[in-house]
């Protein structure tokens, strides 16, 4: 592998973007979250987006980890939009209230990149698949004989699972920002799922997918 100086070119999303190679240094993982529980808490949405090859999280995630020499240069395919220079790689807190239960869910994304602005979380379909995550996307009216886990996101292993709703014909869960206690819940070994794993490192264009289609 190059070193942290060197770089190579991917896309992400609807962006172009150069991703600095580095291994984890566990010495400059943060701890950012000092928010109140009644402060700084908004509901927003985490969407799911095939054409995103990498999750990508917002304002209004709770970053607990950041690797400050693991960044991407994110650029639109219009010139006129401008670019992000330097977009990191986090490790992100959501909070979710299962619907059916009432309770507040705590979800992990791990290799997510935060985007400063961004009011809504993207979810990488195949990110998640690789992360040992089922994605059912197609809704509930397009199937003969729908059930629970049909337009779901599934964790098999734990008999959970996430209905997506729809917005005109973008497939959302409902999510907000985690309160100040929830984060210590997590950070002192409470209950919560990852929906993408630390490693092996993501690389949305490595030929591995095509290898493994062919």
């Amino acid at each position: 592998m190059s070193s942290s100086s060197d770089s190579k070119r991917r896309r992400v999303s609807f962006a172009e973007s150069t991703k600095n190679d580095e291994k984890r240094n566990s010495q400059s993982v943060k701890a950012l979250s000092k928010k109140d529980d009644d402060q700084g808490v908004s509901e927003h949405r985490t969407e799911l987006d095939s054409h995103a090859d990498q999750c990508c999280v917002g304002d209004y995630a709770v970053v607990l980890y950041e690797w400050p020499d693991r960044t991407v240069e994110i650029t639109p395919f219009l010139d006129t939009l401008g670019c992000v220079e330097s977009a990191p790689i986090v490790t992100a807190l959501l909070a979710y209230d299962d619907p059916s239960t009432g309770q507040a869910k705590l979800l992990v994304l791990h290799q997510a990149i935060l985007i400063k602005g961004l009011k809504h979380n993207l979810v990488c379909p195949m990110q998640l698949r690789h992360s040992g995550i089922t994605v059912n996307e197609r809704p509930k009216h397009c199937t003969s004989i729908p059930t629970q886990e049909d337009h779901a996101i599934v964790f098999e292993d734990e008999n959970y699972l996430i209905s997506l709703q729809l917005d005109g014909v973008t497939s959302y869960f409902p999510t907000r920002t985690p309160t100040r206690t929830e984060v210590e819940d997590y950070q002192d070994g409470g209950d919560f799922r990852e929906l993408t794993t630390n490693s092996p490192e993501w690389d949305p264009h490595s030929k591995i997918f095509e290898d493994l289609e062919s």
